[in-house]
This record gives C-alpha cells, sequence and structure tokens, in this order.
C-alpha cells in the first residue's frame, strides 16, 4: 500500500491553485511502492486532458534530498533520458506542502513495469543506464549513497547486538562480511552519479506494434546518488537476471552487460 496519507477532492484543488495545469478531472491513489504517497490526477485545460502523478513524500525521503532528486531528473530529461520531470508551480518552486507534507506534482510516464524479463528488456536497460550514466555528468548537486558500504555499517551497528535473535550466529557472519568488504572495497572504479534502484518496476516498457518492446523510461530516483557505475549495474544484474526459480539467468546478465 502507498497511500499513507489520504487526500480528499479539495485538499488536491487547494494544491492546483498553485499551478497552471487545469482543473481536476479525476484522481485516485495508487498502491504499487513502499515509500512515498503517490496519486494519479487527470486535469483539463482548453479542453484537453493531462494525467500527472501527486507524490507526498513519507519519512523515508530526507527533504534536504529532495533539491538534488528534482533537479537530477530535470537534468536528466533535458538530456534525452525519458524520465518524469517535475512541475514548477507559478512561483517557480517544485516542492510544495500538502498535508503538512513535501509534495511535488510530476509528469505522467507512459509505460508499465515490472515486464515479463527477455534478455531484450536487458538489452534496452543496459543501453539506458549506460546513457544515464554519461547524461548525468556535469550535474552539480551531490548526494552519498546511504546505502553502500558505510550506509551497511551504520545499519549493523543499530541490531548487531540483537541479530542472534533472528539466527544464532547471525551477528558474527555479518560482522566477519562487512569486514572482510572494507578489507577488499575497490577504490578505483568508474564513477558518478547513479539511480541505485533499477528493478523491474522502475523501468517502463510499451508493447508496441513488433514482437519486441520499446523502452519507455525510467522512473523513481529517490535512491540516487554518487557511486561507482558499477553499483547500478550490479543492482539490476541481482533484480532481472534471476528466475522465478532463483536460478541465473546468463543470457539477460550477457544482454545487460553487452548492452
Amino acid at each position: 500500500m502507498a497511500v499513507y496519507t489520504p487526500l480528499a477532492r479539495a485538499d488536491i484543488d487547494a494544491l492546483l491553485l498553485h499551478y497552471d495545469a487545469g482543473k481536476l478531472v479525476s484522481f485516485k491513489g495508487i498502491t504499487e511502492g513502499v515509500e512515498n504517497t503517490n496519486y494519479l490526477l487527470v486535469t483539463e485545460q482548453g479542453g484537453v486532458q493531462t494525467r500527472y502523478i501527486l507524490t507526498l513524500y513519507e519519512q523515508r525521503v530526507n527533504p534536504a534530498d529532495l533539491p538534488f532528486f528534482m533537479g537530477l531528473t530535470d537534468w536528466l530529461a533535458s538530456r534525452g533520458i525519458v524520465c518524469p520531470k517535475p512541475i514548477a508551480a507559478r512561483n517557480g518552486e517544485v516542492i510544495q506542502s500538502v498535508k503538512s507534507k513535501p509534495a511535488a506534482l510530476i509528469q505522467f510516464l507512459e509505460g508499465n513495469g515490472s515486464p515479463h524479463i527477455t534478455p531484450y528488456h536487458l538489452t534496452l536497460t543496459g543501453e539506458l543506464i549506460a546513457r544515464m550514466h554519461l547524461a548525468a555528468q556535469g550535474y552539480s548537486l551531490s548526494r552519498r549513497n546511504a546505502l553502500s558500504l558505510s550506509g551497511w555499517q551504520e545499519l549493523f551497528g543499530k541490531f548487531e547486538s540483537r541479530a542472534d535473535e533472528i539466527t544464532p550466529g547471525l551477528a558474527k557472519a555479518m560482522g566477519d562480511e562487512l569486514s572482510f568488504l572494507a578489507a577488499n572495497w575497490p577504490k578505483d572504479l568508474p564513477s558518478g552519479i547513479v539511480h541505485a534502484d533499477i528493478f523491474p518496476d522502475n523501468v517502463f516498457f510499451i508493447d508496441g506494434n513488433t514482437d519486441q518492446p520499446q523502452l519507455s523510461g525510467i522512473i523513481d530516483f529517490y535512491f540516487a546518488c554518487h557511486d561507482y557505475w558499477m553499483y547500478d549495474l550490479l543492482i539490476c544484474m541481482n533484480a532481472w537476471c534471476f528466475d522465478n526459480g532463483r536460478q541465473f539467468v546468463q543470457d539477460r546478465a550477457r544482454a545487460l552487460m553487452q548492452a
């Protein structure tokens, strides 16, 4: 469930007064996702209907990171990466407040995630990752990856004393693994801004008039940060290159890496 903050029509009407987005026709909560509250809005202006996503940022997202995320999608979109851009209000700001929570109105992206994965999906996704990494070069804002080695160490420190309540010996096993990683973590791989959340539900495809899908775009940049480019590839490989029986599918991985 991804509607943590219920909204009434009056709440959305009040927000839209700050935009040149037309009048609200309909809205509904989007249940997919686990991080934020999302609504699909349909507005009408001059007889033309337009769809938007309204996102309310819940506790998982640090409001101080929002300028990085919003600016990044705008930067990438201006350089040919199809991703949902935030919509600026009449005052030029993209971050608003709805029910005392940071919120943004965002372009709607056509397509669907979580496809029946084939190697061709990985070809398209691998090409997208490469283009996205290159397009992000020159973006001036920065953000630390809270889910890399130092972040894992911080998380482990919070529950190390209780880890053995889950499985006896878990604390030692995880401590040993983190020590190994700290001693062997690479220091000189190519790096830059990474998406850091390239799961199948965040890459959209459209079934076209051919037997092969078309890439529609990529969403959900709320883990984006600076890290090794390989970080994105390996997250993608883990999420996309195993079948339902948890068996590694070499054709998918090969397509990803070659692309």
